[in-house]
């Protein structure tokens, strides 16, 4: 379902940011930041034992002479990078995650002193401009269909990433609380639909027999 898998991906991640920064901060205030982060660390745990408990979906597997995966273990990955190399398309996807990695989500490094000095100080401020971040995903989640289908999944891409590089630059130049915010949700909302569409890019041009394998190389060039 290319159309509304998007959406519902991105609004978990929406939900997510928005609760979370609005309950942390007062948390954090409450309790102290020990308490608060022991606790997230608890119910990461516990979401991964859930995640486990739901078991395996399978995706596709080796089948047949034209399987391009040769019969490899699904653990190696060589025949996804032999894939790769021959489709210039997805290997351009991967690229422009390596870029985004390096240039526009290191934002995160200097989001949280950018607050400081336009916002304010504390765990609410940084709470807050986390939950703007969500507004500007749910934005991307009911956007990214449309404009994938108006400019072409390729054109997207290089606009996604041009628009949060262009974001990141300007945030380093803000000295008012309502730009900043405006720019952390506009950051927030092209790198989660760069993100998003990139996975699904791939998953439509990746054969079953080494999507998964395709996926999980984006996810370490881009980590």
């Amino acid at each position: 379902q290319p159309c509304t898998l998007p959406i519902s991906l991105l609004l978990t991640n929406a939900g997510g940011r928005i609760v979370g920064g609005l309950v942390a901060g007062p948390l954090v205030r409450a309790l102290g930041a020990a308490v608060v982060l022991t606790a997230s660390l608890g119910l990461l745990v516990l979401g991964l034992a859930g995640l486990r408990a739901l078991g395996t979906v399978p995706v596709g597997h080796e089948d047949g002479p034209g399987d391009p995966s040769g019969g490899a273990s699904r653990l190696d990955p060589r025949p996804a990078i032999r894939w790769l190399r021959g489709q210039p398309a997805a290997l351009t996807v991967v690229i422009l995650g390596a870029l985004v990695s390096l240039f526009v989500y290191s934002y995160w490094a200097t989001q949280a002193f950018v607050i400081e000095r336009t916002i304010g100080v504390g765990a609410g401020a940084q709470g807050l401009a986390t939950a703007v971040g969500g507004i500007g995903v749910i934005v991307a989640g009911f956007g990214l269909g449309p404009a994938v289908a108006r400019v072409g999944a390729g054109r997207f891409l290089v606009i996604a990433v041009l628009v949060a590089a262009g974001c990141v630059a300007l945030l380093g130049l803000t000295t008012g609380a309502v730009m900043t915010i405006a720019i952390l949700a506009l950051l927030a909302l092209t790198t989660n639909a760069h993100s998003t569409a990139s996975g699904l890019t791939l998953q439509l041009l990746a054969p079953p027999a080494v999507r998964g394998r395709v996926l999980g190389l984006y996810g370490l060039v881009f980590t």
